[in-house]
């Protein structure tokens, strides 16, 4: 697996025996599986293990096991009890079971809780600790050819949905039904969130769905965050309800003008600051 190639590769480049995923993102990217209750749950525990050498490992609480021994594919499972067992002393085990208990390892020091890493040092004296959050910038940075593809269909699909709810909008609408609109127009996604603002509220970055009617000469800002195969697409789009003004058409020009000149200039070995 090419993503476990390139973690292992970071890790010999900084002298690492291993690699403690503990945030959903870099979960995914170690074990190729997304467990269901991790982003939810914030006392539950889901940590994968990948060692330099040697098959990764993946910790899960109990009640997602069916699930992950179903989907998680190549990889060693452990679980346990949420109420009766302490996920670190698992991991711990894990480790020393790996023979890295006096090791360098790479954790998660920007993710993990305080309190579970006081647990961690304590059950794993010898080890030596060290912050993965480079190691895991590396891995990632360059993307691999089946996670360019990906997020080259992901972004061609959010573009598409953008167009034909566009297209279906009308004055009394709220943003809610906008956001229906752009859900409905992404079919096969794993997930899929639309942020819509409108009139005054198209100045927020964020601005999540609400009930508020769509006017004539209102503008539109459609964020479109959508997800599948472990891969991520943002794609955000302006639009005026009916013809626009003047000073919208001035303002529009601004920016597409900007994205223009940048993307000119955008090439291998180009520094962004």
């Amino acid at each position: 697996m090419e993503r476990r190639q390139r973690l292992r590769q970071a890790m010999d480049a900084r002298g690492v025996d291993g690699v403690v995923a503990s945030s959903p993102d870099n979960v995914v990217y170690s074990a190729a599986f997304t467990v269901p209750s991790h982003l939810s749950n914030r006392f539950r525990r889901t940590l994968c293990l990948t060692p330099r050498d040697g098959r990764p490992a993946l910790v899960v609480v109990n009640v997602e096991e069916s699930l992950a021994r179903a989907q998680a594919g190549d990889i060693d499972l452990l679980t346990y009890n949420e109420f009766t067992e302490d996920p670190m002393a698992l991991l711990a085990g894990l480790v020393a079971e790996r023979g890295l208990a006096g090791g360098r390892l790479a954790v998660e020091l920007d993710h993990l809780p305080a309190a579970d890493y006081l647990r961690l040092t304590a059950a794993l004296p010898r080890a030596e600790l060290v912050p993965a959050g480079d190691l895991f910038f590396e891995a990632r940075r360059i993307k691999t050819p089946g996670e360019v593809a990906a997020i080259r269909d992901l972004a061609a699909l959010a573009s598409r949905a953008h167009g034909e709810a566009f297209a279906r909008v009308r004055p009394g609408m709220t943003e809610r039904d906008l956001a229906r609109l752009l859900a409905d127009a992404c079919p096969g996604t794993d997930y899929c969130r639309p942020i819509v603002g409108a009139g005054p509220r198209s100045a927020h970055p964020n601005a999540a769905p609400t009930d508020r009617p769509i006017a004539p000469g209102d503008v539109i800002r459609v964020d479109l965050i959508a997800g599948r195969a472990w891969c991520h697409c943002d794609v955000a789009r302006t639009a005026v309800v009916g013809p626009p003004t003047a000073e919208q058409v001035r303002i529009w020009s601004v920016l597409v003008d900007a994205h223009r000149r940048v993307q000119e200039r955008l090439r291998p070995g180009v520094r962004t600051a």
